[in-house]
C-alpha cells in the first residue's frame, strides 16, 4: 500500500515544495515503505525462514543497517523542514544516493555470491 501512495505524495510535494505538510506526507510515505522493507527482511532472516542457512550474520546485519538508512534520512528531512523546506528537499534528493552508492553490504554480498558460484561450478564439473 505504501508504494502505491508514492505517486500521490510525490505529486503533492511537486505542487507544494515549500509546504511543511507536503514534506511531512512525503517523508512519512518513505518511512512507511522503508519500515515495511525492514520488517520483510527481518521476517525473512529470522530463523532462516526465507534465506539459506549459511547466510553470513554480518550480511544480515549490514542489510538491516542499509535498509534503515532511508527511513532515518526521511526523519531527518522532516525535522529539517521546520528549519528550512529547501534543506528538507535537498535531504530527500540525496536519499536515493544512499542506495546507489555501493556500501559494505554490497561488497560483502558479492564476496559471498562469488563463493557460491564457484562452489556450484565445482559441483557441476
Amino acid at each position: 500500500m505504501g508504494v502505491s501512495l508514492i505517486p500521490f505524495s510525490t505529486g503533492l510535494l511537486g505542487q507544494f515544495p515549500d509546504d511543511r505538510t507536503a514534506l511531512a506526507i512525503y517523508g512519512l510515505n518513505l518511512i512507511m515503505v522503508g519500515g515495511c522493507l525492514y520488517a520483510h527482511w527481518s521476517y525473512a532472516v529470522r530463523n532462516y525462514r526465507l534465506v539459506e542457512e549459511h547466510i553470513d550474520p554480518e550480511v544480515v546485519r549490514l542489510a538491516k543497517y542499509r535498509i534503515a538508512m532511508g527511513p532515518a534520512a526521511s526523519i531527518l528531512a522532516i525535522c529539517a523542514s521546520f528549519v528550512s523546506p529547501r534543506l528538507s528537499l535537498a535531504i530527500f534528493a540525496l536519499i536515493p544516493l544512499l542506495y546507489l552508492i555501493p556500501g559494505r553490504i554490497d561488497y560483502q554480498w558479492l564476496d559471498g555470491s562469488d563463493k557460491d558460484a564457484e562452489e556450484k561450478l565445482k559441483d557441476l564439473g
